[in-house]
């Protein structure tokens, strides 16, 4: 358990830092290519760890929450590698399994209210966001966003994955009172900065 825990925090920090290198390189770059591939496999390794560790102890948060994370990284590299923006089968699987799980979280947290647990306000948040966006997906007339568009809907749903792990490593280490205030402050904090650069690129010259 305690190297499972440790390969989860380990390369979910590097994940994270990769996310930063790419966000600092220019874009289309090696650099950036590489800290993007970099990120993703180290962040996918890390919910492999925190699943693995989610059934082994019966966290069906921390499971839940994992899941979520898996859809923004899944979709954010697809859609930077569908250069031809057609959404393939396996797409569609895994919006509507997103969508699925995004009704379970709102489930769950229902339950966590019910038995005063803090825990309700992220995962009902996270939950809000993962049917907002899954939903969003399957409604799309089979391609993803052409040009600008569809980099800076890669850079959301990288930036969305970071700000999950990122909660994660903080919940871990930080101690606040109330208790969810760690879990919503990486999104409160982020969000903006986020969405400030997307709009940038979708206002960029398309290259």
């Amino acid at each position: 358990m305690a190297v499972l825990t440790l390969i989860h925090i380990l390369f979910g920090s590097l994940g994270i830092a990769a996310i930063a290198g790419a966000l600092l390189s220019r874009k289309g770059s090696r650099v950036h290519r590489r800290s993007g591939t970099t990120a993703y496999f180290s962040l996918m390794l890390s919910l492999v760890a925190a699943t693995v560790v989610s059934i082994l102890t019966s966290n069906l948060f921390l499971l839940l929450i994992a899941g979520f994370t898996a859809y923004l990284l899944y979709t954010g590299r697809r859609i930077a590698q569908a250069r031809d923006s057609q959404i393939s089968g396996t797409d569609k699987l895994v919006f509507t399994a997103t969508l699925l799980l995004s009704l379970s979280m709102i489930a769950y947290s229902i339950h966590l209210w019910r038995v005063g647990n803090p825990a309700v306000w992220p995962l009902l948040l996270f939950g809000l966001i993962a049917f907002a966006l899954s939903l969003s997906d399957l409604l799309r007339n089979g391609t993803w966003p052409e040009d600008n568009d569809r980099i800076a809907l890669h850079l959301t749903r990288m930036g969305g994955a970071s700000i999950a792990v990122l909660t994660a490593v903080m919940v871990v280490n930080v101690s606040t009172s109330p208790a969810w205030v760690v879990w919503v402050a990486p999104t409160v904090l982020l969000t903006p900065a986020i969405s400030y650069m997307a709009y940038q690129l979708k206002n960029a010259d398309v290259p």
